[in-house]
């Protein structure tokens, strides 16, 4: 009787839906998606490695597929164990060295993928003229790809490594980054610097301290909404749920603030689901790919300029967008696609184009719903994300003043469940072995009747509507 009971129930939930009208307002704009959003990060000590993959491997295809964006190079691994040196002698200390033949690879990585890089310079062992040296090289080698330079990584943290005692602050931290900021105008005048790439340990206080002070280029700090580090393991329907959701709307939230406070671009410099590395059973499941879909609608409604998502290119495990399966791949620059970054897949068809107002007759749990004008504005396109497990949605999509909408066009994000590892598609196709993606169906789209355009979004998945204006 009762797995009679259970079967009875599961199927009540699988035909469960939620009928959602969605009006959309495409003069009523809102932010630009920033043409460089979409990004990624990557541990300063990845760098000789990833750089390799100008000349071999698929990194240039995944990047290309991705089009321009931000690489960053900083984490732990910055200041505790990377080192430049233009002899390519090791220190003692470190376990990677970088070199400027590193850096000239790098070059051509930026040039052969149309990527710009965010370079991270250690702080935690003092030498700014070994840092300014190693900017003076990049910004030789990279030329305009080179967006920036950012000092030390997640200052405010030092003591959790050794690096300073804990009655370190930002009073000291700014009379260490004073005596960086002259020796990078000595040895390589213009270059844009970037931070303050804190960690959200002890609050918002650095940071605002620090766009008040430095005004830099651009800010940039870090932020991961699980606190895997000290509580207890996350797990999936945590990580779409809503107290999660609502933590990250607060903090994404303050962050805007003080950009807006002081008139100074920002993006996240590193972020992720699950911080120290992820968690295995979450941060490598489709769930990511939605979770990282609702977030980058909620940075880009908050007026961020981008968003780097960070890896660790030798642990499929944990969080990483790409990543190789075995450190064999690893040395061939051979990079598989994890789930996450389906979701910069469909995302990086939205930049360039502005927000647009949207109305919706309800508002059910777990959806996420976002209009987005194209530059051509002839066409809108609406991104619907449900990360439900059990109810699909039945959406009705209307333009406001245009009764004639004549087509609607629907690439889909979908994976066999939220704890899947494998089996994730968007467009029915899967990134190739290459690194190259193309939707597998490239049906012409259904017709809009009477104006509206109906389709259904699935329990955990994503929809992304492409809108066909008269």
């Amino acid at each position: 009787m009762s797995l009679l009971l259970a079967v009875l129930g599961a199927s009540a939930s699988a035909a469960r839906a939620q009928d959602v009208r969605v009006s959309v307002d495409p003069e009523r704009l809102g932010q630009r998606v920033e043409p460089r959003f979409v990004g990624l990060s990557f541990e300063a000590s990845a760098l000789p490695q990833l750089a390799r993959g100008a000349n071999r491997g698929n990194l240039v295809a995944l990047l290309r597929s991705l089009g321009p964006g931000i690489l960053r190079f900083g984490g732990a691994s910055l200041d505790t164990n990377t080192a430049f040196s233009t002899t390519g002698a090791a220190q003692p200390w470190a376990t990677t060295t970088i070199t400027p033949r590193d850096l000239a690879r790098l070059g051509r990585l930026a040039r052969r993928s149309g990527w710009s890089v965010l370079l991270g310079l250690p702080l935690g062992r003092h030498d700014p003229k070994l840092a300014a040296r190693e900017a003076a090289v990049a910004k030789r080698e990279l030329g305009p790809a080179l967006a920036g330079v950012q000092v030390g990584n997640e200052p405010n943290a030092f003591w959790v490594f050794g690096l300073r005692p804990s009655w370190w602050g930002y009073a000291e931290y700014r009379r260490e980054l004073g005596s960086y900021r002259r020796a990078l105008a000595a040895a390589a005048p213009g270059i844009p610097l970037a931070g303050p790439d804190t960690a959200l340990y002890d609050g918002f206080d650095w940071l605002r301290m620090y766009a008040r002070d430095e005004r830099p280029a651009i800010l940039t700090p870090h932020y991961y909404p699980h606190h895997g580090c000290f509580g207890p393991p996350a797990t999936v329907p945590e990580l779409l749920g809503p107290a999660l959701s609502r933590r990250e709307a607060s903090a994404i939230s303050t962050h805007a603030d003080i950009a807006r406070t002081a008139r100074l671009p920002m993006r996240l410099g590193e972020t992720n689901n699950v911080p120290c590395g992820g968690q295995t059973g979450v941060s490598d499941t489709f769930s990511t790919a939605l979770w990282a879909l609702r977030y980058m609608v909620r940075l880009a409604r908050a007026g961020f300029a981008g968003v780097n998502f960070h890896g660790l290119p030798e642990h499929c495990r944990g969080y990483a967008p790409i990543c190789s399966a075995s450190a064999a791949d690893l040395r061939r620059g051979r990079l598989r696609a994890m789930p996450e970054w389906y979701a910069l897949l469909m995302f990086r068809h939205l930049v360039g184009e502005r927000l647009a107002g949207t109305t919706l007759s309800r508002r059910p749990d777990g959806l996420t719903v976002a209009a987005f004008r194209a530059r051509s504005e002839r066409s809108v396109h609406v991104l619907a994300v449900n990360t439900s497990a059990t109810e699909r949605v039945r959406l009705s999509v209307r333009l406001r003043g245009a009764d004639g909408l004549r087509r609607g066009h629907v690439l889909r994000l979908t994976g066999p469940a939220l704890e899947a590892k494998t089996g994730v598609t968007l467009g029915g196709a899967r990134v190739g072995r290459g690194g190259r993606w193309s939707p597998a169906d490239p049906r012409p789209g259904a017709a809009a009747r009477g104006g509206t355009f109906r389709t259904v979004v699935r329990a955990g998945s994503a929809a992304l509507i492409r809108l066909e204006r008269p």
